[in-house]
């Protein structure tokens, strides 16, 4: 059902670009409460590609306040060569 929708949703070309975490890279010791809400929020956001398994690529793009931030690209199952080019293509421009 999910790679259903991914196909549905993306086509043969297209690619999804989203954010790889929910925020910043966080710091290394972080409370367990925190901690445990950074990765629930971050499941619910990678865990479809996952399920559908789809190859993703993650590309740094900015940093905030000295923390890296990145970028994920998710093409179909199979597609694996052209997601690389596209993200060789995206990390070489930058």
């Amino acid at each position: 059902m999910v790679l259903q929708r991914l196909r549905n949703v993306l086509g043969q070309d297209a690619v999804l670009a989203q954010l790889a975490t929910t925020g910043p890279t966080p710091p290394f010791v972080l409370d367990p409460t925190v901690k445990d809400d950074l990765c629930n929020r971050t499941l619910a956001l990678t865990a479809p590609a996952g399920m559908a398994g789809a190859p993703v690529e993650s590309l740094p793009v900015a940093a905030v306040d000295g923390l890296s931030v990145a970028l994920a690209l998710v093409q179909l199952p199979g597609s694996e060569g052209y997601l690389v080019g596209v993200a060789s293509a995206l990390d070489d421009s930058g």
